[in-house]
């Protein structure tokens, strides 16, 4: 049997007899193949859905990449150069208060931008600008001179030479392509926008300009080396290398204008922009700005700026970025106070000096020395000199007088006047203070800088005497211990105020001796009850209020004289004039303190002590108050008075009659002239009583502290 297929589709029969005959219908597998794909045509569709939206997304992407994340970036990195300006001119004006403070900054700067995360957006690279230092010409000034005549032994007209280096921020940006460069040289910060055609091209925004204010000049100059060298945010360390100071006038010398050249990269046309207003035909005081090259657009070199004749305020300073300190060379030596002031016979003046670098700024640690002290007409006396630098004081002869500048350069000497017996009237001391090492000068500074001639008029007869009935100590005549503990004046006077004597003292164990820290203030009181401090003592400076450390104005210190010895007194006070009606008085306070051995010995009336000295206060022992009229601690004394406690000091102590050795007549009664009033001191005895003094040995016994107030005309 055998098949064939006719129509299609339709399949026969042929039997063995040959007939053919039409057969039931055969399987059709390419349809079922055909209905197999028709049925597989939905997954197609979401593959190639899928396939249409991920071309679409990257697409999309690609746009996105193409053409806004550069102004994404670039809008970052722009918004990040306004942050930068802002920090560096920040950076800028901390420079300008540590040179005015004299106190250190560490401001910050945002020196790179990271870009934020935008999924699968590649953002630009970080932008990592650079804040370093470059080098640069040197700052000169020229024709400047001093008009205080100790000032101008340094600025005499020369010219001086500053070294300094600039700085300067940069950012490569990916897509900001017009950021400046911000740079700051002496006096000028500005920022540099470049065209990329030509410096001739390039516009200089001066964002602060310091150097030339009307008449003030300002000269910081900046040292160190500093980099930021790919950070992010960077600290910059500022350091006061010279600062602090005060502003020193100066002029132009004779044949020239005062000049002053700085570095700069600007052009000369952006310096003629930037002074036209101060220029002379403006009404204002520069001269003229001219440049080392003055070709339109190319950068100045040095500008030179010549000021008008007349005065200036001249400040200088150096700052270090991440520099170690560094104290500058001493450079002159200055009078703060004192020079050419008028003491009488036997009376103190006190001379303050302050050392300075040449940028006009306190030196702290020179040693100074007082040398060549004389009298005009005079060939010996017991004039001498003693100096303190604040923290303390030595007495010295002239010759070893050497003491170091305090923190603000400043060092203080004590001249004192000879006796009326060594005189015989008016004359003139002169003495020098000098640097004691020369080598230790500034190597621009001449060897006058170095020395400071002092002068002090000595009135040699005194003042005009007071008439004899000016002193009143109240009741005089009658019982001193029912006296006021003020002197009052009748008639305009000034009072020299002298501290014989300090004994208050006393032994610990059987080899020891400590003294008790005292401290002083000289008060003035008007009729009108006006009250007038003065602290002079130990710090030679009468108008700084007492330290809150008692042991700071200590006049009670081991080491000081502890009496009135060749007529010359352990600390001594010249007040101004004082109108009158007016009292003066002399207020002081002992202390109880723990106390040390200092490693010394002292010899008192032929007995060797250790010598112990306070380390700290723990109480008030007792205050002398001058405003209580019935103050019992306190005797005031005049001619022909008694002096109470004689023959009852101990045995480390010098007696009364030893301290006023010359002003008793040899029966215990005070012989003195009718200005002069003795003022003894019980500061042991809180609960002294004047009435006891005369009857009960031993305390109270009034010889703890001895001062001498001597009335002088005006």
């Amino acid at each position: 049997m055998t098949y064939t297929t006719h129509a299609p589709d339709e399949l026969h029969e042929t039997d063995a007899t040959g007939t053919d005959r039409p057969v039931r219908s055969a399987p059709r597998p390419h349809r079922r193949a055909v209905l197999a794909l028709l049925a597989d045509r939905r997954g197609v569709s979401e593959l190639l859905g899928l396939m249409l939206a991920f071309g679409i997304v990257v697409a999309l992407v690609a746009l996105l990449q193409v053409a806004v994340v550069p102004v994404w970036d670039a809008t970052e990195e722009y918004d990040h150069s306004l942050r930068v300006h802002e920090d560096v001119v920040a950076l800028d004006e901390s420079v300008s208060r540590v040179a005015a403070t004299g106190v250190g900054e560490r401001p910050t700067v945002e020196t790179g931008v990271v870009m934020p995360s935008a999924g699968p957006l590649l953002r630009s690279p970080p932008a990592q600008g650079d804040l370093r230092t470059v080098a640069v010409a040197d700052v000169v000034l020229s024709n400047a001179t001093a008009v205080d005549p100790a000032a101008a032994r340094f600025w005499d007209g020369s010219t001086r030479t500053y070294p300094t280096v600039a700085y300067e921020y940069e950012a490569p940006y990916s897509h900001y392509g017009s950021a400046p460069r911000l740079v700051s040289e002496p006096g000028t910060l500005y920022a540099h926008h470049a065209n990329g055609a030509g410096v001739a091209d390039d516009y200089f925004g001066v964002e602060r300009f310091v150097l030339v204010n009307g008449d003030r000049v300002t000269v910081v100059t900046l040292e160190g080396a500093y980099d930021s060298d790919g950070a992010t945010v960077s600290a910059v360390e500022l350091v006061p290398t010279s600062a602090g100071g005060e502003a020193v006038v100066v002029a132009n010398a004779t044949g020239g204008p005062l000049t002053v050249s700085v570095p700069s990269r600007m052009d000369h046309d952006t310096w003629r922009e930037l002074l036209a207003d101060q220029l002379t035909t403006a009404g204002g005081r520069v001269v003229s700005v001219s440049c080392d090259v003055e070709a339109p657009g190319e950068p100045c070199g040095r500008a030179h700026v010549a000021l008008a004749d007349g005065r200036y305020e001249l400040s200088m300073a150096r700052v270090g970025l991440d520099s170690q300190y560094r104290v500058q060379s001493p450079a002159y030596v200055v009078d703060r106070e004192g020079n050419e002031s008028v003491v009488p016979a036997n009376g103190t003046g006190v001379v303050t000096v302050e050392v300075r670098d040449a940028y006009n700024n306190p030196v702290s640690g020179v040693e100074l020395r007082a040398e060549n002290v004389a009298l005009a007409g005079v060939a010996a006396s017991d004039a001498s000199v003693r100096a303190s630098n604040g923290a303390g004081v030595t007495n010295h002869t002239v010759s070893d007088a050497v003491v170091a500048t305090d923190e603000d350069g400043r060092a203080r000497f004590v001249f004192r006047a000879p006796p009326l017996t060594q005189l015989s009237g008016p004359t003139t001391a002169t003495f020098e203070v000098v640097v004691d090492d020369p080598s230790t000068m500034d190597p621009a500074a001449s060897a006058v800088a170095g020395r400071l001639p002092v002068t002090i008029y000595v009135q040699g007869t005194g003042f005009p005497s007071v008439a004899a009935d000016a002193v009143d100590v109240g009741d005089v005549g009658g019982d001193p211990e029912d006296r006021s503990p003020a002197v009052t004046v009748h008639g305009d006077f000034r009072a020299l105020v002298q501290l014989a004597a300090l004994e208050d003292s006393a032994t610990i164990g059987s080899a020891g001796v400590r003294y008790s820290p005292i401290t002083a203030t000289i008060v003035a009181t008007y009729p009108n009850g006006t009250r007038i401090e003065w602290t002079p003592w130990p710090d030679a400076d009468p108008s700084d209020p007492l330290d809150a450390d008692p042991l700071v104005e200590n006049v009670n210190a081991p080491g000081l004289p502890e009496r009135y010895v060749d007529d010359v007194a352990v600390w001594s006070f010249l007040t101004p004039s004082l109108p009158a009606g007016s009292s003066v008085a002399l207020e002081l306070t002992a202390y109880r303190a723990d106390y040390a051995p200092t490693g010394e010995q002292v010899e008192i009336r032929g007995t060797t002590y250790d010598e112990y000295a306070p380390t700290a206060i723990t109480g008030v022992a007792y205050a002398v108050d001058t405003t209580d009229p019935n103050e019992q601690n306190v005797f005031l004394l005049v001619d022909g008075d008694v002096v109470p406690g004689l023959g009852t000091a101990s045995a480390h102590q010098y007696e009364t009659d030893e301290i006023l050795a010359g002003r008793l007549d040899g029966t215990g009664h005070l012989a003195t002239s009718s200005d002069e009033v003795v003022a003894l001191f019980e500061l042991s005895d809180p609960v002294a009583d004047r009435g006891t003094a005369y009857t009960t040995p031993g305390n109270p016994d009034y010889n703890d502290a001895v001062a001498i107030v001597r009335i002088l005309g005006t």
